[in-house]
């Protein structure tokens, strides 16, 4: 479990590195910063996200792949890992379509080792609210990165996909309930009843229900903030956290 803690770390300094170089390939208009990613660099989530998705709002996909492979091989971001402690190994692209573009890769250091991916979505519907920020400053400022300023989902975009995602994925994951409860926790009134179809909601609530601890325990806690693990790794906390998002999702029926 070090080893994962540790690794985590290690990704969101590569999260970090990667929006900084980014835009010297893609403008930094064209993608949109979404899912745990967003609530870490954006919203001060606790839960360091383990991947990095991004919804492409630019006019060429095609080139997305040639970019991304330029911006992962440049001197820069090896440079910037480097300084951070982060090898980078096993870098693949399983998947290269019209719609989604992807690259695998682990990421270790001393005692530390993750797999992690960047992903890239462009289905044609994003949501409108996004505006362009800087993320937190504070997690890379040990390697001396500069502040970095990238499009990311505002709230209610964010709560919608959120709950669209516990509704509709095969097995759900314990970590959309985590960043439920944060989204409606700061921004209640971001979304309004009656905005998400009642069915997505009651599909949300059972997947809700449907979690353990045990689940929790195993895909979250590992990837919170140290000073904090204190706080979430008790059934007592996760029973609370499931209440309150049950009934904030029944709320917005």
């Amino acid at each position: 479990m070090a080893a994962i803690r540790g690794g985590a770390r290690l990704v969101e300094l590569l999260h970090l590195v990667f929006l900084q170089v980014l835009p010297s390939y893609l403008p930094v208009t064209s993608y949109v910063v979404k899912g745990g990613a967003n609530l870490r660099l954006f919203y001060d989530s606790r839960r360091r996200s383990r991947d990095i998705d991004l919804d492409y709002i630019g006019d060429r996909f095609h080139v997305v792949e040639e970019k991304i492979d330029a911006a992962l091989s440049s001197r820069a971001f090896r440079d910037l890992l480097r300084v951070g402690g982060i090898a980078l190994t096993e870098l693949s692209k399983p998947k290269q379509t019209d719609t989604t573009r992807r690259w695998k890769f682990s990421v270790e250091g001393p005692g530390a080792f993750l797999n992690s991916k960047i992903e890239f979505s462009a289905r044609g519907s994003v949501d409108p609210e996004h505006t362009i920020a800087t993320a937190r400053s504070d997690v890379g400022r040990p390697i001396g990165l500069r502040a970095v300023r990238a499009e990311h989902y505002l709230p209610p975009a964010a709560i919608r996909q959120k709950v669209r995602a516990l509704a509709n994925r095969t097995h759900a994951e314990p970590r959309d309930v985590f960043d439920l409860d944060l989204l409606l926790s700061s921004s209640p009134a971001a979304v309004t009843p009656g905005e998400l179809p009642a069915a997505t909601l009651d599909a949300a609530i059972q997947a809700t229900l449907a979690l353990s601890y045990d689940d929790f325990r195993e895909l979250v806690v590992e990837y919170i903030e140290d000073d904090f693990v204190h706080i979430y790794d008790r059934p007592e906390a996760w029973e609370e956290m499931v209440l309150q998002v049950v009934e904030r999702l029944g709320a917005l029926r």
